[in-house]
């Protein structure tokens, strides 16, 4: 289907009741449906590129807008946490980020434009003596060595996918929380809390000078000392 009802539509996608009876519903993806935004969405009523839906799909189709390094042309594209959007004919870029009601867009530089931190949340091994780890965003990375942990992060370069750094959820490192309450907060890991049973594994963090109880699952590791990628304006 590619419309969606407005008044059902994520309280996050920035459009107007009134003005729009119907928008537009995400492509299947990368992203579930209440955890990412339309491209068309973006183009239009984000960043104002377009007054209608009709522009905002020309733009598109029109091979303007890049997501993580790649053309794009399908205006239904679901776009979610930390995938970055460029636009180079007006050399402007984006980083979509978490805030307590949901996903924002923050402006980011053409070199913060070509790095991105990914989450492993799934490995598996392969033919050849290989793994494939499985990202928060639908990726799939293939290496080598069976030495990467799950919930922990990469950086790295896009659109290529070279890994740049590799950092632990473990204590001591930064953590971007993604969900909830304290959603776009970034605190310092400082107790790791295994899961049991029916309780799933939680971290302790330092956020803003407080101890707050932040699910793994709601967490997503950027740095040591400090974040590798700018999630903040």
């Amino acid at each position: 289907m590619g419309h969606l009802k407005r008044l059902v539509a994520p309280d996050f996608w920035p459009i107007a009741k009134k003005k729009y009876k119907w928008t537009f519903s995400p492509s299947p993806g990368p992203h579930k449906k209440d955890e990412c935004i339309p491209l068309a969405i973006i183009i239009r009523d984000i960043l104002g590129l377009a007054e209608t839906g009709k522009e905002a799909k020309r733009i598109i189709k029109s091979r303007e807008v890049l997501v993580d390094g790649k053309v794009r042309t399908d205006h239904r594209y679901p776009v979610g946490l930390l995938d970055v959007i460029s636009i180079p004919k007006i050399n402007k870029h984006y980083r979509v980020v978490p805030h307590k009601n949901g996903l924002k867009l923050i402006e980011i530089d053409e070199n913060e434009a070509k790095k991105k931190i990914l989450k492993i949340v799934g490995k598996r091994s392969i033919r050849g003596a290989r793994f494939q780890l499985n990202m928060n965003d639908g990726k799939n990375i293939i290496v080598n060595e069976n030495k990467y942990r799950t919930n922990a992060s990469f950086l790295v370069k896009l659109p290529s996918l070279e890994i740049l750094d590799y950092v632990e959820m473990d204590v001591g490192n930064i953590v971007l929380v993604t969900s909830g309450q304290n959603a776009g907060k970034v605190g310092k890991i400082v107790e790791v809390k295994e899961g049991k049973f029916n309780v799933k594994p939680k971290l302790i963090c330092e956020v803003e000078g407080k101890r707050v109880e932040v699910l793994k699952e709601h967490a997503i590791v950027i740095g040591r000392e400090e974040p590798l990628i700018k999630v903040s304006e």
